[in-house]
């Protein structure tokens, strides 16, 4: 599959090239639709790694993938069904995301946590963690909650 080739291109070095051009909201997109429609592991990997790559590097990536709740919630979805390397696109959507802790991934953080990083395709940010910032992310906001209902 071409997504496999693209993940291909960028490991090697050629990112700078390609970027821009994937990069753009129809190309994000088209990236979703993959994660929707796909039942390859290996293609999901690539695809995952790719948005992750490519929204640590252009926030514009990530208010296209968070323009549509849908997308969200597709990538949410695919992170608790197993596929572990989602917590690290997770965590760069975070700030667009609501409460995190009423979308049951606590288990699902913690997973990552005991889980075997060697697994793990290389990322910007190695899951474990981007679970690490989540759950503090959850933690304190619970706590601000709680403290706010005291007051």
């Amino acid at each position: 599959m071409a997504v496999l080739q693209i993940e291909q291109i960028w490991r090697e070095g050629q990112m700078v090239d390609i970027q821009t051009m994937l990069s753009k909201p129809p190309v994000v997109n088209g990236f979703v639709d993959i994660l929707s429609n796909s039942v390859d592991p290996h293609v999901l990997m690539a695809t995952i790694f790719l948005l992750c790559e490519l929204g640590s590097r252009d926030s514009c990536v990530i208010h296209t993938l968070t323009r549509v709740d849908t997308d969200v919630e597709c990538i949410v979805a695919l992170f608790q069904k197993g596929l572990l390397e989602a917590v690290v696109l997770i965590y760069l959507l975070m700030p667009f995301i609501g409460n995190l802790a009423e979308m049951e991934l606590l288990d699902s953080f913690l997973k990552v946590l005991l889980g075997w990083e060697e697994d793990f395709v290389s990322m910007f940010m190695k899951p474990k963690a981007a679970s690490v910032l989540l759950l503090q992310h959850v933690l304190r906001n619970t706590e601000d909650e709680r403290a706010s209902k005291i007051v």
